[in-house]
């Protein structure tokens, strides 16, 4: 016990020290976030794909330092929709889902991270996204929107931006089949996003491009930056906050996710009834199970997840008048039919996912299976335990019922120090109360899973994990116990890029936006291959936006087939 209480006083320790070193390097960096977006024109009801750009504004070049970024789609009545982006070496890829009672106007879509909310006087839309939404189901309208007159053709008529200029001597990108070949020109690395969709008579807003945010970013280097301190900076994935009653302080906390074996957090209560847990990142809308693990919890505890939104106010003046025309009826009420079938239909079978932050907290560590099909049905959870899992025993201490992770001679990997109470899940949701493990249904379960290892899972350290894990991730009807609740939270949603539709897919293809690839990566001289698959007998409009070490390039492409 006493090399075990060293061991975890060390982690502990150094945790702390690496904490306080990440404060005063965050305290110090200006960090700022760019969108771009698969297209600048929706209709409600569309899904926006998003390539986000994290600048480290101090230094210059992409920032590595934070883990998670927040959009949102603002209008001067508030945010429209909210989401989260995970963040790997300053490149993320996110979507959000325009509501269907959105009403016609233009939008900004902002990013930031938890650093910008600490920093005085910081505009979050000063590099914002401008886009616009036409709700073609509805006549609603936003107040900056009003009809096209003879003086406003101008303004009204379909002359891109995006392709009224281009970066040359970055890309060379040519036609190879059913593929479009690039190829870098560039004597840096690119990190770049492609858009390939069809093109119609609807204008784009204009507003800032890339190379324009880096120009904002360059003129932060010389200003003075001051910071508040009073947001922890989101190096390893998103802080999930949590109030309940300063009366509880101290008491542990636990914060697990059905389905997950990965989603495992401990904290504890503070002084003001705040609860922390330092994520790796939480990925899709889902449920997480929060407890408060003591005797002492009333049963009707309440509690309130904070939410890491700015929601910040937006006047008029900043958003640019969306002109409607005569001339766009036609194209907006095709976009409407695509849109319609397209969300009656789906698109999984076109988006494919890209990699997310690896399993941190079992990364590299063996672990002892269990099949359960392998192995005689006994009645009872007990028997099974006692008969045939021998890294696992069942104690009575302190007048509770306990599971242990024994240490085995014959393995290898196994910790010699294993001394204390193993951290229990079923299906990946921690239980506190072992007993309520015992009580499960033998025949519900698939398999044991049992690392004999002391696992670091954030404020603690515990001796070994075992996952008792069922066919039907449904926790195999355990019973959890009043001082457990069930959050609904959204997390960071998976990246994904949009392909080319299968040959014999039988699904009609209404997709405005037909490739999307949000994070791609070239070395100098490296070419890569961007299949297309059968494109439809219309106008394609290709954008390809990213940097070239530092600088930023764009170049737009009208596409014939």
């Amino acid at each position: 016990m006493e090399g075990l209480m060293m061991k975890a006083r060390i982690i502990l320790l150094g945790m702390f020290a690496f904490l306080t070193a990440e404060l005063t390097v965050g305290a110090q960096l200006v960090e700022r976030t760019y969108i771009v977006t698969d297209r600048q024109v929706y209709v409600s009801g569309e899904e926006i794909f998003c390539s986000l750009f994290c600048f480290d504004a101090t230094k210059g070049g992409l920032s590595d330092f934070s883990s998670i970024a927040y959009m949102e789609l603002v209008s001067p009545k508030g945010s429209a929709v909210r989401s989260k982006v995970a963040l790997r070496q300053g490149r993320g890829a996110g979507r959000l889902r325009i509501p269907s009672d959105l009403p016609t106007g233009n939008y900004r879509l902002i990013a930031y991270t938890a650093q910008n909310r600490n920093e005085d006087g910081v505009d979050p839309f000063m590099s914002s996204r401008i886009l616009s939404i036409y709700n073609t189901l509805s006549s609603s309208r936003s107040d900056g929107t009003r009809l096209a007159t003879e003086a406003d053709k101008n303004l009204t008529e379909a002359e891109n931006r995006t392709f009224a200029a281009s970066s040359d001597g970055y890309l060379e990108i040519t036609s190879r089949g059913d593929s479009l070949l690039i190829r870098s020109l560039s004597s840096d690395y690119l990190d770049f996003c492609l858009s390939l969709s069809i093109g119609d008579g609807i204008p784009d807003p204009l507003g800032p491009s890339l190379d324009d945010f880096i120009k904002y970013c360059d003129s932060e280097k010389n200003k003075e930056h001051h910071f508040k301190g009073t947001c922890i900076p989101e190096y390893e994935g998103e802080i999930v906050s949590i109030k309940v009653s300063p009366k509880y302080e101290g008491i542990q906390a636990f914060l697990s996710s059905p389905g997950s074996r990965t989603d495992i957090y401990t904290s504890y209560v503070d002084s003001t009834g705040l609860v922390s847990f330092f994520t790796g990142n939480v990925y899709g809308d889902r449920d997480l199970v929060f407890e408060l693990y003591s005797p002492d919890v009333e049963e009707n505890f309440s509690y309130e997840v904070l939410s890491p939104f700015l929601c910040p106010e937006l006047s008029e003046d900043n958003v640019p008048e969306l002109f409607l025309s005569e001339s766009i009826r036609d194209d907006l009420s095709k976009r409407s039919i695509y849109m319609q079938i397209g969300r009656h239909f789906g698109f999984e079978e076109f988006t494919g996912y890209l990699p997310i932050r690896p399993d941190l907290l079992f990364l590299g560590l063996n672990k002892v299976v269990y099949e359960m099909d392998h192995y005689t049905r006994f009645p009872t959870m007990r028997e099974t335990i006692t008969e045939y899992v021998r890294e696992l025993s069942v104690r009575k201490q302190d007048g509770k019922t306990t599971i242990k992770v024994s240490p085995v001679k014959d393995h290898s990997f196994s910790s010699s120090l294993l001394s204390g109470t193993a951290l229990v899940l079923v299906d990946g949701v921690i239980v506190s109360d072992h007993s309520l493990v015992l009580d499960l249904d033998p025949s519900l379960l698939k398999r044991i899973d049992i690392y004999p290892y002391d696992v670091s899972t954030g404020s603690y350290i515990t001796s070994g994990v075992v996952n008792f894990i069922s066919y039907k991730s449904d926790m195999a009807g355990c019973k959890l116990p009043s001082n457990v609740r069930i959050l609904g939270f959204q997390g960071a949603p998976v990246p994904v890029c949009i392909g080319p539709g299968k040959e014999d897919s039988l699904s009609p293809d209404y997709r405005y936006t037909r490739i999307w690839q949000p994070l791609l990566r070239l070395a100098p001289a490296e070419e890569m291959a961007i299949p297309l698959g059968h494109l439809p007998q219309e106008e394609l409009r290709l954008v390809i936006e990213g940097l070239s070490g530092s600088k930023a390039f764009h170049t737009g492409k009208i596409l014939k087939n």
